[in-house]
């Protein structure tokens, strides 16, 4: 099987070695990464363990204009329904939850625009007063 190096989207350096499915970490006492090792240094080419990529950081995307009202996320506007068994209302709503193809990142950035345009509209009022 081949080896290719895996780099960080933060840094550009190598962090990991691919071996198939098997995901190698840098580490002295790693008994793959020392089988690694000893295979790279018979390669005619080598690996470079020292090669880094460009990292690319985009973009904030702080001024984008909502034309739209501002909605809550639908999370929020689809919770349970008060219930008189407190328990039943929890079980309904974890089986709910486990239905949700929402990531819970995708759950937070709707949050954070949600938040900064409730921001923006705050400081539009405080600036008329």
């Amino acid at each position: 099987m081949v080896y290719e190096l895996n780099y960080s989207k933060e840094t550009g350096k190598v962090d990991t070695i691919q071996h198939g499915i098997d995901t190698i970490p840098l580490a002295e006492g790693n008994t793959d990464y020392q089988a690694f090792l000893a295979c790279n240094a018979k390669q005619d080419v080598p690996l470079d363990l020292d090669s880094t990529i460009e990292v690319i950081v985009p973009e904030p995307k702080t001024q984008e204009v909502f034309p739209l009202p501002v909605v809550a996320p639908d999370f929020l506007v689809q919770s349970p329904k008060p219930k008189k068994n407190h328990m039943k209302a929890h079980a309904e709503a974890i089986a709910e939850s486990k239905k949700a193809i929402k990531s819970i990142g995708l759950i937070v950035l709707d949050l954070m625009v949600y938040i900064e345009e409730l921001e923006k509209r705050i400081s539009s009022l405080e600036a008329k007063k």
